[in-house]
């Protein structure tokens, strides 16, 4: 019917709002209005009037829309507004354009017409004014629904249309200005459904729907259909002679699970072997009749097949493949009356292979169906994101996460193709088909993201395979769909069962299914929301004792069936508004808590770090380049100024010598030359050495050194001289080349044009010390000066050589080269300790996460370490070889400590005061001792609690030197036999950490195991392991026998006469080879993770270390043998030797380098190495050298330094903690102004002494009085060293004071009223403390729970306490009123404060309620009763009571929407559970938010303030966390009046001021309560635990915030009073 008119309409038929059953009779519209009259019954009762009432600016300025009488949406915003209904007349959707401002909102408006389907009911109503830029375009999309007035919409005009798309118009309105109302009236049949209504979905197609959500236990698809339900029964008609066989790890172990159970539900309680998660690789079952008539396993012990490195697993394929037939062979022959199941356990796509091959070898059910369900690809994430100690695959472990997902694609796409054939219609699946799984969803973000990555390679590689026997099922999707139903990863018996109901019905007839299309469950567990250890009798006794208590393992530990029923005959259940539900980006907005925040600012509000700002890298680098360089410069200038001011002082003093060496340069005969320099060496007169400015004084010149070089010396020096210019082979000897002493007849020619070149070469003991460090201050401590005489032939004169040994081509080649020095023994290290110095850098920065990019070489680092053990000894051992001296062991350690202690010392006092100045001290007294005199690695409780942790070698260094002698004394004389054998047996000492657990039956890497981490012994061995001088020892002593085979090797290189120079020494070639082929295998060890064999991928076995051989021939490779020529890597290694001097400073401050650092967590590493490097360069030059100058020269004084430094970091340890800056925090507004209606105030709810706030207060409104509880609150920190277990260690305790205020005040109804406009707060309540409060058993209600962690690392317990309850909520039950609040258990309560003495599942938070509470007398006593309900292992908050009737019920959480009965005494269970649409999609599209309750509900039935929702209602409150972001938002949410009380709108989020409640913290705020009296709204809450206030407003603006779909318009800037 279209209707027209344009005069006032008087109160006729038209506006009767016919209710449901009747509708207006069309023939009386103009009749005097009259509802009996005017409202015919409806032809049948689900006929219904659609009506749509439009105003303009002068009539009302509104558009109003109504369903059976009812208004659906309403709205005051200018221009069209569209809705849209669903069958049953719910609201669809609604949009708003404005046609008033600009030609935008047409073109919006003509876009948005287009995109209904033709066909839709479509309902449009103009407010304010519509016409003013109301293009044809827009005019046109009016007339594709049917509109024939749109000439007739003028300015301020009413118009209402009700038409249909592409169609024609049901009614239509327009009416000018000042004449009242344009009324639209039409009728439409609603569809009140079912879930039976719902067509079955086609599952036996390539991908099943699988997208929507669980309400009441049902899945509602956005598909529109809905799957068969396979009961018990049902599911065992279909399976009978059918093999189920299923591919996956502990996901799938679930599914496996509740399948058996699905079909013999009477066995659940049966333990079988091997049925726990992990225990085996396969697990084969038969069913028949509903029994288990046939179990067996293959142990996932078995190494066999045990899943490893693919080519560890490749050569155990045959063995396992075998023992699975074997098994398999075992099942009873088939029966198409039985049901075979089969669990491969596959944690990765190569073992389906290896599966497959194992079904296809079954004969005995070859006749069998089969089916499969394959789900695969979360343990490559487990191994490369979350790393995972236990991963199989080591070399997964140590990749990235690209790389790792690159590897699960290749690995998936060879699997795929195995699958073509089996899974093809005439293939072995071809009847059942095959079921390709996306890996579940998961709690985690960050996992989900990973999964959703490795999901799109499955889609894609199944997109060109999927047919109805290769299907595509999203799991992801299913349980996104359910997140509830989702617990640490795993899937709820319910997730569970639904994906069976969507398998089987693609491989069953649909005959075969049960009756009924509502599924009613039955069982404890069932749903993820019952997951709590109290429901599960059986399990959680028996993993209290263990490791772990998982809540997903104890949900599916408890029988749960589905029963398939008839439907409920029900509304639709998605409530009245499901437009879906804006949030801001809070992401970016807000830094990330736990990132900046955290790392710079302590709980106390104090900096942990000199700054934090972002973009700022490059200023250290920038800063300390420059300062190294002018350091390093400066020094060598002043050193050089030193050197010439002592030469010429020496020049004064020593001409003769001086004259000495002019006679040298002379070039008289060598043999007088040699015979000169022996003399002066026999004299111990200074030499000069080459390249260094000051004097040496010859070693020879020591009396025993002349009586050992006899009169034969000057023979030997001359034989020196022939074999190095190689005229002559050298005469046999018995002993090393330099020390044959045998005379020769005859002088060496020397023609006239040849140079004499003196090179004097310095063996220096320190400057080969095990630390990467020494400068070249160090190295004149003590030395060993050599004559080395080289003869260069004159260029371009090559010497005669007799014509039976004309050089070849390569000798000439070699000829051509530059004259290599011979090695001696000084070793060119420098470079070496540098390199090895940055790879611990950056591996400390990779364990820590802390670099932008991740790569695998970077883990690597840590290996070096012991290196710098094997260095020390190989060096000291290869000096004492030489120059042996005699001094007691003490003397030796505390003349090699000048090279380490003075800067370690150093570095320590500036960690100290870092720590303590920043607030974050944890080491103990005895450790800051202990680590004075380096001993913290003597005991592994010391040593990961240490200031500079990483300094920990350098302990054990100390014990090293201290026994030194004594070694010296042992492989002094060692044969190389002997030398061989020892250094064999130690390089195969840390193969024990392999061997030993193998043999044990246990996995190499057994320390991983979270068993280990819960038993205290084991920790404490893993930790000597690590760190103790026992389990270093042998690498130290094989760097001496190092030096050792060195010498020994020395002796053969030159036996026999071999010419040292001479190409055709062999030794000459091989030593050439040594160290690129140890750094080449480390390379290869470090960079290539598929190279190196799987042992050395077991951290603690490469710490100890199997690297060795590698690192040894890199040490022996650049050392050289002493009697050759330097190997050419090591005469390049030699060019940065002055290196050495700066990688000491690099290590022992690297921590502090990263405490400067502007940017934890996300570290550009090639700016901190640069920084890095300058830092230790200006270190060693400023601070190192000259406190090791007053270390080496005051060897008395230093004995007193670790005294003193031990007494003053003790007695300091004990100066109180920085205290947080003055006023760190601003003053919040004491009034805001949001709108003209709508006012945010501070709360006057009395003064507090001292630092404690009133927060989260609740106010309640009965019989003219209002209550108000509210919590106050303070945090004290304290540190103290006390008694743990049995254990003196640091304590750091947080006290979170809390207590419970309660008072009233008579309400001043007009007062409250005027709230909203006047600002003025209506009521002065006097708060007093709950003192009344007890136990059950009639204890005052303190003495609470505390929560402590161990942290072993650094012997410090933390332990939180919370001193009272928490967030008080009231409601009224009859006359008297309940208190409902959160609080840690009482001691004296029903809950053991700890369940295990390892200390997992510490008490927790938990809800509470006291019934008949006197608000007036705080101390009357009142019972505080636990409710049941909650979970013990979780933290339980936020449930919000409501009173219905005279029963008090909670919503437990409100996604799903689960409503729970409770009783005073605590008892309660759950009552009933729906899911609201939008939020459950906006939960699932953002896995970051969750939705937790607030406050207490209030019941609403004004549907004149409640047009949004014109019926009785509960108005409650929700708040959103952000778990990125650390933020709140809130809204308030209404819910249906009556069982099962569904949420039906959400409003927009609710403008509350938020607060840092420390400085630098994420500002925000907490709702805490809601109150309704009159026409007046007030939303109390806390901002930043530090103010209590409330947001007031009109009911009537509250319910604008519910307008469905509608975009707000910008809230004003808050006008602050």
């Amino acid at each position: 019917t279209t209707m027209t008119t344009t005069t006032t309409v008087p109160p006729t038929c038209l506006m009767a709002m016919c209710e449901a059953g009747t509708t207006l009779d069309m023939q009386r519209v103009n009749e005097t209005l009259n509802l009996t009259a005017c409202c015919l019954t409806a032809a049948s009762e689900s006929m219904v009037d659609i009506r749509i009432h439009s105003a303009g600016y002068s009539d009302g300025h509104e558009a109003l829309f109504f369903v059976a009488g009812k208004p659906v949406f309403s709205t005051p915003l200018r221009g069209l507004t569209v809705v849209t209904l669903r069958p049953d007349g719910t609201r669809l959707a609604s949009e708003n354009f404005d046609t008033y401002t600009n030609t935008t909102g047409s073109k919006a408006f003509a876009t948005y017409i287009d995109g209904i389907a033709d066909g839709t009911m479509v309902l449009i109503g103009a407010a304010d004014e519509a016409s003013n830029r109301l293009t044809e375009e827009g005019a046109a999309a009016l007339r594709s629904c049917g509109a024939r007035l749109v000439d007739e919409i003028r300015w301020r005009s009413g118009y209402a249309l009700i038409g249909i798309k592409g169609g024609e118009a049901l009614s239509e309105m327009a009416r000018p200005q000042h004449e009242g109302y344009a009324i639209a009236v039409a009728q439409m049949e609603l569809v009140i459904r079912t879930e039976s209504d719902r067509p079955l979905c086609e599952a036996r197609v390539p991908q099943p729907p699988t997208h929507g959500y669980l309400s009441s236990g049902n899945l509602i698809l956005d598909a529109g259909c809905r799957y068969s339900l396979w009961d018990t029964p049902a599911a065992r008609s279909c399976l009978g002679g059918k093999w189920m066989t299923i591919f996956g790890s502990s996901n799938t172990f679930l599914e496996f699970g509740n399948l058996v159970n699905l079909l013999a539900p009477d066995e659940y309680d049966v333990d079988r072997p091997g049925e726990s998660i992990g225990a085996s690789a396969m697990v084969d079952v038969v069913i028949k009749n509903g029994k288990v008539v046939h179990w067996a396993t293959v142990d996932n012990v078995n190494p066999i097949c045990k899943q490893a490195n693919k080519d560890t697993a490749a050569a155990n394929a045959p063995a396992c493949l075998a023992k699975m037939h074997g098994v398999l062979d075992q099942a009873p022959a088939y029966d198409d009356g039985s049901v075979r199941i089969t669990m491969f356990l596959c944690f990765f796509w190569d073992r389906l292979n290896l599966a497959v091959d194992a079904l296809k070898g079954n004969a005995a059910w070859a006749s069998a169906a089969v089916a499969m369900v394959i789900q695969i690809g979360a343990w490559y994430n487990v191994c490369a994101v979350v790393k995972a100690e236990y991963c199989p695959r080591k070399e997964l472990l140590e990749m990235d996460r690209d790389s790792a997902i690159g590897v699960f694609k290749s690995d998936m796409e060879e699997s795929m193709g195995l699958l073509d054939a089996f899974c093809a219609p005439d293939g072995r699946a071809g009847e059942l088909g095959c079921n390709i799984q996306t890996i579940s969803w998961t709690n985690s973000l960050g996992d989900n993201k990973n999964f959703e990555v490795m999901n799109q390679y499955i889609t894609e590689a199944m997109e060109p395979r999927k047919t109805e026997t290769l299907r595509l099922v999203d799991f992801h999707a299913l349980g996104g769909g359910m997140p509830e139903e989702v617990v640490n990863g795993h899937g709820s018996q319910m997730l569970n069962l639904w994906m069976w109901q969507i398998m089987l019905s693609g491989m069953c007839p649909a005959g075969l299914a049960a009756e009924g299309s509502y599924i009613e469950w039955e069982g404890a567990t069932c749903s993820g929301t019952e997951a709590k250890f109290e429901n599960c009798p059986k399990y959680y006794p028996s993993c209290k004792n263990g490791y772990r208590c998982e809540r997903w393992e104890c949900m599916n530990s408890v029988p749960c069936t589905l029963v398939p029923s008839a439907p409920p005959m029900m509304r639709d259940i998605q409530g009245v508004c499901s437009a879906p539900i804006a949030v801001p980006n809070l992401t970016a907005a807000v830094p990330a808590a736990g990132m900046s925040e955290d790392t710079c600012v302590n709980s106390k509000g104090i900096r942990t770090r000199i700054w934090c700002q972002e973009g700022v890298e490059w200023v250290l680098p920038l800063l300390f380049v420059p300062l190294a360089a002018a350091a390093v410069f400066g020094a060598k200038y002043r050193e050089r100024a030193a050197a010439q001011k002592k030469k010429a002082e020496k020049q004064q003093k020593a001409k003769p010598q001086e004259q000495a060496v002019q006679d040298i340069s002379a070039a008289p005969p060598p043999t007088t030359l040699l015979a000169g320099l022996r003399a002066e060496a026999e004299k111990g007169e200074a030499v000069k050495v080459e390249g260094d400015a000051s004097p040496r004084r010859s070693p020879r010149s020591r009396p025993a050194a002349a009586a050992a070089a006899g009169a034969g010396a000057t023979s030997a020096v001359d034989d020196e001289a022939a074999a190095l210019r190689g005229h002559r082979p050298l005469p046999e000897r018995s002993s090393s080349w330099r020390e044959r002493r045998t005379p020769r007849d005859g002088i060496m020619s020397r023609r006239p044009s040849e140079a004499c070149s003196v090179v004097m070469e310095v063996e220096n003991e320190s400057a080969a010390s095990a630390s990467p460090r020494t400068s070249a201050a160090d190295r004149r401590e003590e030395h060993v000066s050599q004559v080395h005489v080289d003869i260069a032939e004159e260029p371009g004169r090559p010497e005669a050589t007799p014509a039976s040994t004309a050089p070849s081509h390569l000798a000439k080649a070699w000829a051509r080269m530059p004259t290599m020095p011979l090695a001696g023994n000084r070793y060119p290290l420098g470079l070496a300790r540098f390199l090895g110095s940055l790879h611990v850098v950056v591996g400390h920065l990779y364990q820590k996460n802390d670099v932008v990019t991740s790569e695998f070489f970077y883990g690597w680092g840590f290996t070096w370490v012991p290196w710098f053990f094997m260095l020390s000894g190989f060096v000291l051992f290869s000096a004492h070889l030489k120059n042996p001296k005699d001094e007691r062991m003490f003397d030796y350690v505390m003349r090699r400590s000048v090279t380490i202690y003075p800067l370690y010392i150093f570095s320590v006092v500036v960690a100290f005061a870092m720590a303590k100045g920043m607030g974050v001290m944890q080491t103990s007294i005895v450790v800051l001792i202990a680590q004075s005199f380096l001993m913290q690695a003597w005991w592994p409780g010391w040593t990961e609690s240490a200031l500079q942790m990483h300094c920990w070698f350098l302990s054990c260094m100390v014990v090293y030197w201290f026994f030194f002698k004594p070694l010296a004394w042992a492989f002094r004389g060692l044969s190389l036999r002997r030398t061989i054998a020892i250094m064999a047996a130690l390089f195969a000492l840390p193969w024990l950490s392999i061997i030993v657990p193998l043999m044990l039956g246990e996995n190499p890497d057994w320390y991983t195991d979270p068993e280990v981490r819960t038993d205290q012994a084991l920790r404490m061995g893993i930790t000597t392991m690590k760190f103790h001088p026992v389990c270093y020892a042998h690498v130290f002593m094989l760097g001496m026998l190092l030096a050792k085979l060195r010498s020994h090797l020395d002796a053969r290189a030159t036996a026999g006469g071999k010419e040292p120079r001479s190409l055709l020494n062999p030794w000459r070639w091989a030593i050439q080879f040594i160290a690129p082929i140890g750094y080449i295998g480390l390379l290869l060890v470090f960079s290539v993770s598929a190279f190196h064999p799987g042992a050395w991928g077991f951290k603690l076995s490469a710490r100890l270390s199997v690297l060795l051989p590698f690192q040894a021939m890199v040490l022996l490779g650049l050392a050289g043998l002493p009697s050759l020529p330097m190997p050419v890597i090591a005469w390049c290694f030699a060019k940065f030797n002055f290196l050495e001097n700066y990688s000491y400073s690099m290590y022992v401050f690297q921590f502090i380098a990263f405490g400067l650092w502007p940017q934890p967590q996300h570290i550009n590493l090639p700016l901190f190495m640069i920084f890095c490097v300058a830092f230790s360069f200006f270190l060693a030059t400023v601070v190192q050298q000259p406190i090791q100058r007053w270390w080496a020269a005051h060897s008395r004084g230093r004995l007193a330094v670790p005294f003193i430094v031990a007494a003053s970091l003790s007695g300091l340890s004990f100066l109180p903690d920085a205290e947080p800056p003055a006023a760190a925090l601003p003053d919040l507004p004491a009034t805001s102004r949001i709108d003209n209606v709508t006012v945010d105030v501070r709360l006057a709810l009395g003064s507090v002494a001292g630092d404690a706030m009133v927060i989260n207060p609740s106010l309640l409104v009965r019989d003219g009085e209002l209550v108000v509880v509210a919590r106050r609150h303070s945090i004290e920190t304290r540190r103290y060293v006390g008694s743990f277990n049995g254990s003196n260690m640091q304590i750091q305790e947080h006290i979170w004071h809390s207590e419970i205020l309660i008072g009233s005040a008579a309400l001043d109804r007009e007062a409250w009223d005027e709230w909203p406009l006047s600002g003025q707060q209506p009521f002065s309540a006097d708060l007093r403390t709950w003192a009344g409060l007890s136990t059950p058993d009639g204890i005052q209600w303190g003495d609470l729970c505390p929560t402590e962690i161990y942290v072993p690392r650094n012997h410090t317990l933390i332990r939180q306490v919370v001193t009272g309850p928490e967030d008080p909520k009231a409601v009224v039950i009859g006359d008297s009123v309940t208190v409902v609040f959160d609080s840690r258990p009482p001691r004296a309560g029903d809950l053991e404060c700890r369940t295990n003495q390892a200390g997992y599942f510490d008490a927790v938070s938990q809800m509470y309620l006291a019934t008949d509470v006197q608000i007036s007398a705080p101390r009357e006593p009142a019972v505080g009763y636990h409710l049941l309900y909650g979970q013990r292992a979780l933290a339980e908050k936020n449930w919000i009571p409501f009173v219905h009737g005279e029963d008090l019920f909670f919503v437990y959480t409100p996604q799903p929407h689960v409503v729970v009965t409770a009783e005073a005494n605590g008892t309660s269970e759950k009552k009933y559970s729906t899911s609201f649409r939008p939020l459950q999609q906006l939960l699932q599209d953002n896995p970051n938010l969750e939705a937790r309750g607030s406050g207490a509900a209030v019941f609403v039935n004004d549907t004149q303030a409640t047009p949004n929702l014109p019926q009785p209602h509960y108005l409650a409150l929700v708040h959103l966390y952000d778990k990125v972001t650390g933020r709140y938002l809130h809204y308030a949410y209404r819910f249906d009046a009556e069982p099962p009380f569904p949420m039906v709108q959400m409003s927009e989020q609710l403008p509350l001021t938020e607060a840092e409640a420390k400085p630098g913290g994420v500002p925000f705020a907490f709702a805490s309560g809601i109150a309704v009296s009159g026409d007046t709204v007030a939303v109390s809450y806390g901002a930043g635990d530090r103010d209590a206030r409330a947001l007031v407003m009109p009911l009537r603006r509250l319910d604008m915030m519910f307008a469905c779909h509608t975009a707000a318009a910008k809230d004003p800037e808050p006008e602050h009073v």
